[in-house]
């Protein structure tokens, strides 16, 4: 039997949005994130087109993501990433958190990112959020 070699495809694979355009590969995640000092300041984190779809759907009902910057016990720069939704009485914008990774500096912070808006998405429908006071 004789093998035929088959050509491969060099245009590379791309998801297609709903107008039948292709979309990027990658996107922006917006924090807010806080510093030790207690100052704020907006940044984006650039993920995967998926992880920054579902960070929108999120967004959308009003979340928002934080990345709350520190030190550990032994002056290591350490994290915690968090997902929820501000307080409407929070003058300091605090937030009801509903998903929260602690990371270190380094390689793995892309990976807990990822972990985080997932499950902010997953946990989004477990709260009742309400004006009225229970």
């Amino acid at each position: 039997m004789r093998s035929r070699h088959v050509a491969r495809n060099r245009r590379r694979a791309q998801l297609l949005g709903p107008d039948g355009e292709p979309t990027p590969d990658k996107a922006e995640v917006p924090f807010i994130q806080w510093l030790p000092d207690g100052t704020s300041t907006g940044r984006t984190i650039e993920r995967s087109a998926e992880i920054a779809a579902l960070a929108k759907r999120f967004m959308d009902k009003g979340g928002r993501y934080a990345f709350v910057a520190g030190t550990d016990d032994n002056g290591e720069s350490k994290g915690e990433l968090v997902a929820g939704f501000t307080l409407d009485d929070s003058a300091k914008g605090e937030m009801l958190a509903i998903a929260e990774e602690v990371v270190s500096d380094g390689p793995g912070i892309g990976s807990a990112i990822d972990r985080l808006v997932r499950a902010s998405v997953a946990n989004m429908g477990k709260y009742t959020l309400t004006d009225e006071p229970q």
